[in-house]
């Protein structure tokens, strides 16, 4: 039902193709594959260098200045790349003690770790959204208020189901929703490759100032649980997140659940 065409940097968005039953691929996806962060790139070979015995268990990778220097990168850019791993569960690190494999396995639970709005994004970047469905929605009280406009209006909704690179199954099903009044506008983002260009356009970083979200513990219906291959009545983490860009208009409003066998969450609070 969901064949693959395109890969888009921000949310790791993939479009949905409604009338294919395998995963197919274009030009754009070649394309896309070429602009991948050179971060990941390192993180995805250090990942193979981990899965295939070349850094066995408990060997010390190395460090940061290393990577940096093979791989002609900044010592930022090697530290994401250290930070992919060690998110993913691969390694851990110390200083002064380097980094360390505690893991040659993928792990099945991605973890969320989040300091910043940057950090609340980055899941983008470590998993993949295949977008399955961009359609005029029409808002109900609870969306209008979360949207700031009125119930009955019409608005752009983008449904969309978040996996790992490299795990089929799905973690997380998301709908994103936008405010769009342009009636023209909305007919033409029902396209899906046009509809995952306007959310990375308007949901990239350097666009937004706040990313407010909120975290609830639900059960999943009959319709969720068959999505995420649960169980009904299963345990999700719902998360509603808003979106508000560096004019400090309102953008988007996504809620997303979580399979809570295959996702968490944690935060850094620093004492200031």
């Amino acid at each position: 039902m969901y064949g693959e065409i395109a890969t888009h940097k921000l949310f790791g968005v993939s479009c949905g193709n409604r009338n294919a039953g395998i995963r197919t691929t274009n030009m754009a996806a070649t394309e896309q594959k070429k602009r991948k962060p050179r971060y990941r790139e390192v993180a995805d070979e250090l990942t193979e260098g981990i899965l295939t015995g070349k850094f066995p268990l408990h060997s010390i990778l190395p460090g940061e200045n290393e990577v940096a220097a093979q791989y002609g990168l900044s010592r930022h850019t090697a530290r994401e790349a250290m930070r992919i791993l060690e998110q993913n569960g691969l390694i851990t690190r110390r200083r002064r003690a380097g980094s360390m494999v505690v893991n040659d396995e993928l792990p099945t639970r991605y973890n969320q770790k989040v300091q910043s709005v940057n950090d609340l994004l980055q899941y983008g970047n470590a998993s993949r959204l295949q977008v399955i469905d961009s359609q005029e929605h029409i808002m109900d009280e609870h969306i209008a208020q979360l949207l700031q406009s009125d119930a009955g209006k019409p608005c752009l909704k983008l449904d969309g189901i978040r996996y790992q690179h490299h795990d089929n199954r799905p973690f997380a099903f998301t709908e994103i929703y936008f405010n769009i009044p342009s009636k023209a506008t909305r007919t033409r983002l029902q396209d899906l490759g046009r509809a995952i260009k306007y959310v990375t356009r308007k949901l990239d970083i350097p666009n937004l100032r706040t990313v407010e979200q909120t975290l609830t513990a639900e059960n999943a219906n009959g319709t969720l649980a068959k999505v995420l291959e649960l169980k009904p009545g299963a345990a999700t983490l719902r998360s509603l997140r808003t979106y508000v860009d560096i004019q400090d208009k309102l953008i988007a409003v996504a809620y997303s659940w979580h399979a809570g066998d295959l996702f968490s969450y944690s935060t850094v609070l620093t004492k200031v």
